[in-house]
């Protein structure tokens, strides 16, 4: 079940492992949106994710686990084939998307972590929110998720 806060997700509440998701490109471009966060806080996520895209050709649909802490990973879901532009609107590819949510939900419940969150793959992917939330609703009924909508 889904609870959403207002709030910063790169700074999850409450004690116990966290996963913190959000949505990158399969092309190695990161600089906008959610991904600054992540930067300002942890740079060495960017560089996993860098290091991760050089040596992967099918990046969809796959996650990148980084740990910051004993109790945080940032993982990195391949769900955007590019990034948001006139010609390509809508960037989120949704069968890539449910393949990473399979593979979060597998790490959370294999780790007992918490899953917390953006509005992932709805802004600069050019989603739809409520298919992205009926997709995490279907996949991860049994794991406790926090979606943070930022506190400005």
């Amino acid at each position: 079940m889904i609870t959403y806060k207002l709030g910063d997700a790169t700074r999850p509440e409450g004690d116990g492992k966290k996963v913190i998701i959000h949505v990158v490109n399969n092309i190695s471009v990161w600089g906008a949106g959610f991904v600054l966060a992540i930067s300002k806080r942890w740079p060495e996520v960017k560089g996993q994710y860098h290091q991760y895209c050089s040596f992967n050709d099918n990046l969809l649909g796959n996650v990148n686990f980084v740990y910051v802490d004993q109790d945080l990973i940032v993982a990195n879901m391949f769900a955007q084939n590019g990034i948001i532009s006139q010609e390509n609107p809508h960037p989120l590819d949704y069968n890539a998307l449910e393949n990473c949510l399979w593979k979060v939900a597998t790490f959370a419940r294999r780790y007992k972590c918490e899953v917390v969150g953006p509005r992932f793959g709805s802004l600069r992917g050019g989603g739809d929110w409520n298919k992205i939330e009926q997709l995490i609703n279907d996949i991860m009924s049994d794991i406790n998720i926090t979606i943070y909508d930022w506190n400005k």
